[in-house]
């Protein structure tokens, strides 16, 4: 049986950057990946409140272990990107839904 990964939510200024970010995001690990199921979020019926939490972007991990246990997925990706005056910040993370930690 093939891992399962979600896609739940890339965070920042614009919605338009956002939704080409998990689209990207989602394409090159359906490329890249063949040995795991990707699961776009976004193309999901979740549930108002997740729905409220994904788009947010406050997305904490307590919650995104949550909504991972009832999509039946091992992992989830987020995402965002921070203005930093000067730079901005990209950053992604993968959260194993069992263990609720971080992977590197």
């Amino acid at each position: 049986m093939r891992s399962k990964l979600a896609i739940l939510n890339f965070s920042s200024s614009s919605e338009a950057f956002s939704d080409y970010v998990i689209e990207e995001l989602t394409g090159v690990l359906v490329m890249k990946n063949k040995a795991m199921v990707i699961i776009e979020c976004r193309s999901l019926d979740l549930s108002h409140n997740e729905m409220n939490i994904r788009l947010s972007g406050n997305v904490s991990d307590k919650s995104m272990q949550s909504i991972g246990k009832q999509l039946g997925v091992q992992s989830i990706v987020s995402g965002s990107l921070s203005n930093m005056r000067d730079a901005y910040r990209f950053k992604i993370k993968v959260i194993n839904v069992e263990a609720a930690r971080i992977k590197h």
